[in-house]
């Protein structure tokens, strides 16, 4: 898997030339998420920082912003984002984590059934939809790190 520093000559990768896919993260004590995985289909290039993570309903609405956040309950980046060199074929992850259920006076959760996904620092958009039936409430999404777990606390 990628990881390396990267070179000056490598472009930043979009989200164009990655594909997009999830990785359930074993969760507790209300905690669920899944590792939003990247891998790049096209030439050489690096990722740092947080990906955009909305939560979208059935009409295409926004409904759900996850908050950018270093590390959560379930995981994320120790320290400063890495700078993560991709290969074509190799993968880099964040992790996506938030509530099973509403916490107590905060009432429900906005319901959503595909994550619209943004590499960092770029503006187009993937939806992907969501592997689970009840929406995340209050959801964090963590900078991407090497590898497919999202920095999960969890053995990969």
């Amino acid at each position: 898997m990628g990881g390396g520093s990267a070179g000056a000559q490598a472009p930043r990768c979009v989200t164009g030339q990655l594909k997009v896919t999830f990785r359930n993260v074993e969760g507790g004590l209300g905690h669920f998420g899944v590792a939003i995985v990247f891998t790049n289909a096209g030439d050489s290039c690096v990722i740092v920082g947080y990906p955009g993570v909305d939560g979208v309903s059935a009409d295409g609405s926004h409904v759900v912003e996850a908050q950018r956040t270093p590390a959560g309950y379930l995981g994320g980046a120790r320290g400063d984002p890495p700078l993560v060199t991709l290969a074509k074929g190799e993968v880099a992850s964040a992790l996506f984590e938030g509530f099973n259920g509403a916490v107590d006076s905060k009432g429900p959760c906005p319901p959503y059934n595909s994550l619209a996904v943004i590499a960092p620092d770029d503006t187009e958009e993937v939806a992907v939809p969501v592997p689970w039936e009840q929406p995340l409430c209050y959801p964090e999404i963590h900078p991407v790190v090497v590898g497919d777990t999202g920095g999960a606390n969890v053995p990969g």
